[in-house]
């Protein structure tokens, strides 16, 4: 035990070393950006590289106006043994890169994908993704302004379509958010056969919230649901929170989004 501890200790020393050394392969843009509306959905597509360096890069929009959903498809994605993994994001102008977050991880039309949550900062350019320190993938976005300004666009107008006013929902000094004391994470009942199959499910949700706090209306924003994760899912979410409050500190109808993952 102890000559494998002195092993791993001298792997792991060398791990800054390699991380140092680690050159993020460069995809530049192979197509346009492609935007696409839904009834629940915003995204942005556009390729990015050849070969077994080709890369898919979608950015969903599901109404959040600060959090967007990333999905990465294709070889240069690297394979991943289980659903989940840790990256490390960067994003022109940031000097640094960020702290690990969870990517969640699958196949897409038969090829490896990864899939997070970001933030943009503003003036957005390149996105540098961290697989491990040795393998990374540096896009070159061309500047992220013009495409997200496309996306928030039809952010006004999926809060329109659900009965919210864009113009209030921009303005609210408080969004809807978990009353004190929720449980985390959020207690969702995995259904017992997808368990046993070892099937798994990312599936984003809004949850309508009125003036009392509490929901009028849960909807998956996804139509790749398999029938038995849509019946686990809404059951076992919160029904009750903190209504969202306009810009004078009044009560107003609005909504919360919450991602849940059967993994």
């Amino acid at each position: 035990m102890g000559k494998f501890a002195r092993i791993a200790g001298a792997m792991l020393g060398l791990l800054p070393t390699l991380a140092a050394a680690a050159e993020p392969v460069k995809l530049e843009p192979t197509t346009d950006w492609i935007v696409d509306y839904a009834p629940e959905r915003c995204s942005l597509t556009r390729g990015f590289g050849e070969g077994k360096h080709a890369l898919r890069l979608q950015i969903d929009s599901f109404g959040n106006p600060e959090y967007f959903r990333v999905l990465l498809v294709g070889p240069v994605v690297p394979p991943n043994i289980g659903p989940v993994s840790k990256i490390r994001l960067r994003m022109t102008p940031e000097s640094k890169i960020r702290e690990p977050i969870d990517a969640f991880r699958g196949k897409a039309d038969q090829l490896d994908a990864a899939s997070f949550a970001l933030t943009f900062p503003k003036k957005a350019s390149n996105l540098q993704v961290h697989f491990s320190p040795w393998n990374a993938i540096d896009i070159n976005t061309q500047g992220m302004t013009g495409p997200l300004t496309a996306l928030r666009t039809c952010t006004h107008d999926l809060w329109a379509s659900w009965g919210l006013d864009p113009v209030r929902e921009e303005k609210l000094s408080r969004r809807v958010h978990l009353v004190a004391g929720t449980p985390q994470p959020l207690s969702v009942n995995y259904p017992v056969s997808m368990l046993l199959t070892g099937q798994t499910a990312l599936i984003p949700v809004r949850i309508m919230v009125g003036t009392d706090g509490k929901a009028t209306d849960c909807v998956l924003q996804s139509t790749l649901v398999k029938p038995q994760f849509k019946a686990a899912v809404c059951t076992g979410l919160p029904k009750d929170y903190d209504p969202a409050l306009d810009a004078y500190g009044k009560p107003v109808p609005s909504v919360i989004y919450m991602t849940v993952f059967f993994i």
